[in-house]
């Protein structure tokens, strides 16, 4: 559990920082976090997690790591309209995090469970 707060408050930065978003400054940002186990290798993890991101509408425009950070992980992402998702593979962990930002609370959580379940089908 330590682990997913730890996460989740990486993702939150992580969306400020490289994805620029920007709400007008009364507006609640939401954020849903879901998490998976997985036996596949980095590549194939970053290449499943594109292709779910795609078949859930998410454009690919933004760069993907094709290379792993160093501990091993990294990540895939894009947009729709004015939503964030991003997944993170951790092979080492046999694990990958799924993240989802937007302003509506029923939509984030939504498209963070459709990650989830499409990705491990």
């Amino acid at each position: 559990m330590k682990t997913l707060k730890l996460f989740s408050m990486i993702i939150f930065s992580y969306f400020f920082l490289n994805f620029n978003i920007s709400y007008a400054t009364d507006s609640k940002i939401y954020i849903a976090t879901r998490y998976a186990y997985s036996d596949l290798d980095y590549i194939d993890c970053i290449l499943k997690s594109r292709k779910t991101l795609e078949f859930l509408s998410f454009t690919i425009n933004l760069d993907h790591d094709e290379e792993t950070d160093d501990n091993g992980s990294g990540s895939a992402w894009g947009r729709r309209g004015g939503y964030v998702a991003v997944v993170r593979c951790l092979p080492n962990k046999s694990t990958v995090f799924f993240a989802v930002s937007g302003l509506n609370p029923k939509k984030v959580k939504k498209y963070a469970n459709k990650l989830q379940h499409s990705f491990s089908q």
